[in-house]
């Protein structure tokens, strides 16, 4: 089954789900909200909604998935894992949701730090930060 391919849709992302993104109930693909939406709400009462929701699938699409960061000279050093004391940890490059630009989220690249074991830390901007993160001494301060 192919979807009809307007150039000029503004809602292709949400015409492909097949779930409403107003209600999140079951919708046939290539409509835009399910039958129950349609009855219960006016157009105007959705635009904004949708648009918002077209916005944030079009940047779930786009986005890069996280992948190891690329080494420099100039990266902080990174200790043995609490976890399991292992030495392979690396920087992950993670790409969050940054400003929205002519209806297109640009992706703002936060780093962290993580173990084979599955031992993270939370991602922050800069590889310092969650070297220092990931070396937080038992008084919870950290070193950078």
């Amino acid at each position: 089954m192919t979807l009809p391919e307007a150039e000029n849709d503004t809602w292709r992302f949400i015409r492909r789900s097949r779930v409403c993104v107003l209600c999140q109930g079951e919708k046939p693909a290539g409509k835009i909200v399910c039958d129950e939406c349609r009855r219960t709400r006016t157009f105007l009462s959705i635009t904004a909604e949708l648009d918002r929701a077209e916005v944030s699938l079009r940047w779930n699409a786009s986005r890069l998935p996280d992948r190891p960061a690329h080494k420099r000279r100039t990266d902080p050093a990174i200790g043995p894992c609490r976890n399991c004391g292992a030495e392979d940890a690396e920087f992950i490059r993670f790409e969050a949701p940054g400003k929205i630009v002519g209806q297109v989220i640009t992706p703002k690249v936060l780093y962290y730090v993580s173990c084979g074991c599955g031992y993270k830390t939370i991602p922050v901007n800069s590889k310092r930060r969650a070297a220092g993160l990931w070396g937080l001494p038992a008084n919870g301060k950290a070193s950078y």
